[in-house]
């Protein structure tokens, strides 16, 4: 889309802004919980170089990570997040 209206290219990028913004929280039973701090086991093993989403899958079956560091969603298609942080 060319457009040569200041204004509508502003409204443009603010919307776009807002939106990546809104698609970095999940709210919940009225809590938010944000991606930079609540990963999927998967995107922790990612991000922490780990070899496979099993390791976090072992370290919170032996509680290294705590269940206050873990979140269930079963109503989000058992989604589960965990708090992203360095463990062990």
């Amino acid at each position: 889309m060319t457009t040569k209206d200041p204004n509508l290219v502003a409204l443009l990028e603010e919307s776009d802004q807002l939106i990546q913004e809104a698609e970095s929280y999940l709210v919940v039973n009225g809590i938010t919980y944000r991606f930079s701090e609540w990963v999927t086991p998967k995107a922790y093993a990612k991000r922490h170089n780990l070899e496979t989403t099993n390791v976090v899958s072992n370290w919170i079956s032996r509680k290294i990570i705590t269940p206050n560091d873990i979140r269930d969603f079963p109503e989000l298609n058992n989604l589960r997040l965990i708090c992203d942080k360095v463990y062990k």
